[in-house]
């Protein structure tokens, strides 16, 4: 499944279990934080916060492994479908989130 991209990854980069950790703990939050309570609010902005900073170390690996070859990073590689699946929920949930705020808010 991840021919092009080898598992074992260097361990700079975090791994798939453990990025798919942080995103399903952020998902949990973000729903958790739907009841406006602020203690659970922190705790999801705190979680998007490290979900982003394992899909930004994780970016450079795969250029890295692409070796120049742009089109690797836009192909439907196994890989690569997992972290733009993983991106696209993230920035939804994050917009959907922006929508409901917007609307609470009145604008």
């Amino acid at each position: 499944m991840f021919s092009l991209y080898p598992l074992p990854w260097i361990t700079q980069v975090p791994s798939i279990e453990t990025i798919n950790a942080a995103y399903t703990a952020y998902q949990d939050a973000y729903h958790a934080a739907l009841t406006k309570d602020t203690l659970k609010i922190v705790l999801r902005d705190t979680l998007r916060a490290e979900l982003t900073v394992l899909l930004k170390q994780l970016a450079p690996y795969l250029e890295v492994i692409a070796q120049g070859e742009v089109i690797c990073l836009f192909l439907r590689l196994p890989v690569m479908t997992y972290v733009e699946t993983l991106y696209t929920q993230v920035v939804l949930t994050l917009y959907q989130h922006r929508l409901a705020f917007r609307s609470l808010m009145g604008f």
